[in-house]
């Protein structure tokens, strides 16, 4: 039993005249996941900078992100002096037991485990707790009053030469 490969028609000529002047698919995946993983790493860096100052969490927020009940997911935001961090799908029940706590909080340390991000925020008060909340998305932003290290760069593309 043989296969019947089929003739070249016109999508082959589209996708071959998209590739003689764009490279191949394969090369945009791999271009597109070295930005990624460089923007990563300049987050990451970034957030190990911040929260190596140990800033005192000046206030805590969470806003609805989706499902209900024991499902939901928050996004949770923290304003440090100089950042402001997002860290998105954490769970609500999580983020709803640390904003209950009552207590001064530092940013004590930020990492990744995997796919998820994770922070650690430790009681400043004496027995303080340590809480440690996983999410799927971290932001910085820098705040106003200038006291910020650097603003999060936007990952270069560094397209391939000669194709």
């Amino acid at each position: 039993m043989s296969t019947r490969i089929p003739a070249p028609g016109p999508q082959h000529a589209e996708n071959a005249a998209f590739e003689s002047v764009m490279g191949s698919r394969r090369g945009w995946r791999r271009l597109a996941k070295r930005a990624v993983a460089a923007h990563e790493r300049e987050v990451t860096q970034l957030a190990r900078e911040v929260a190596a100052a140990a800033p005192q969490v000046l206030s805590m927020t969470s806003h609805p992100l989706r499902g209900q009940a024991q499902a939901a997911v928050v996004t949770l935001t923290l304003t440090l002096p100089g950042w402001e961090l997002q860290l998105s799908g954490v769970a609500a029940g999580a983020a709803a037991d640390l904003s209950a706590s009552p207590g001064h909080r530092r940013l004590s340390r930020t990492g990744r485990y995997g796919a998820f991000w994770w922070i650690e925020i430790e009681g400043t008060d004496v027995g303080g707790s340590l809480d440690v909340l996983l999410g799927s998305q971290l932001k910085l932003f820098p705040s106003g009053d200038g006291t910020g290290l650097r603003a999060p760069q936007q990952p270069e593309l560094g397209l391939p030469v000669g194709r």
